[in-house]
């Protein structure tokens, strides 16, 4: 696997940036129909066998290179000849190399168990209802947090502060009595309808109007594939911001998997 220690990259961020997009648009977002028709790992080594696609550090006969790459994960690796042609992984995006990593199929958590310390990965939610997974334990002001979605802490929107938070969630056996992991201190409040900001420079992309964008974390009725209305680029000295509206008829999502 990749080092996971942290990456300079020494091209423009824009120019890996733009690799990583044009790589997810390529491999995931535009086969996606493709991908999602064949089994996963089949031994025809198509779309289905691509799993994910990121930045991250080159590595060369397991030894990190130091080389920033777009790092593109498959459930198995193969020789060129065995693969798809049309699946076949470019050598480069936009002048940054790839680099292909055989990453095994990825298996959601199924720890559904009381654990102190608490990971993430396992069992979260509301006391009256919700359920998901602990994102990360963090600190805030010198106080310990536990960081999750709206949906799993907040009950999209309905929670309010000091409600018990249960590890595991009530859905998978936690009580009130006995699985208090925290009590909620405050949320990021979802709008479905009216217009939304995000922090462009964390978003890694550049979010455009008139396109299709993936949501995910916002529960079963609201998670799935929207519109891009109207946005506005707030950009600043030291900020760079993104308003926009999102839009799409009905409630639920349409795919099994979100790209985002």
């Amino acid at each position: 696997m990749p080092s996971t220690r942290p990456l300079v990259l020494d091209d423009p961020p824009e120019r890996a940036l733009a690799a990583r997009e044009r790589a997810e648009d390529e491999l995931l977002v535009t086969v996606m129909a493709q991908s999602l028709a064949a089994e996963s790992g089949t031994e025809g080594f198509g779309f289905e066998n691509i799993l994910g696609v990121g930045l991250s550090e080159r590595v060369l006969s397991g030894r990190p290179t130091g080389e920033e790459a777009v790092a593109v994960y498959v459930v198995r690796k193969a020789p060129p000849g065995e693969v798809e042609p049309s699946a076949l992984i470019p050598t480069k995006y936009e002048g940054v190399p790839t680099d292909v990593v055989e990453s095994g199929e990825f298996v959601a958590e199924t720890e559904r168990g009381r654990h102190r310390p608490a990971l993430s990965g396992l069992s979260l939610g509301h006391s009256a209802g919700g359920i998901g997974t602990l994102g990360f334990v963090a600190r805030r002001e010198g106080e310990l947090v536990v960081v999750s979605n709206n949906h799993v802490l907040a009950r999209e929107n309905e929670a309010d502060p000091g409600d018990v938070i249960l590890q595991p969630a009530a859905t998978d056996g936690g009580t009130s009595t006995d699985d208090e992991i925290a009590r909620l201190e405050g949320f990021e409040p979802l709008d479905f309808y009216g217009p939304n900001t995000i922090d462009g420079v964390r978003y890694g992309a550049v979010l455009r109007a008139r396109g299709i964008v993936g949501v995910r974390g916002a529960g079963l009725t609201h998670d799935g594939l929207y519109y891009v209305g109207r946005l506005t680029h707030l950009i600043e000295r030291s900020s760079y911001r993104v308003r926009f509206s999102l839009s799409r008829e009905g409630v639920g999502s349409t795919t099994p998997v979100v790209a985002v």
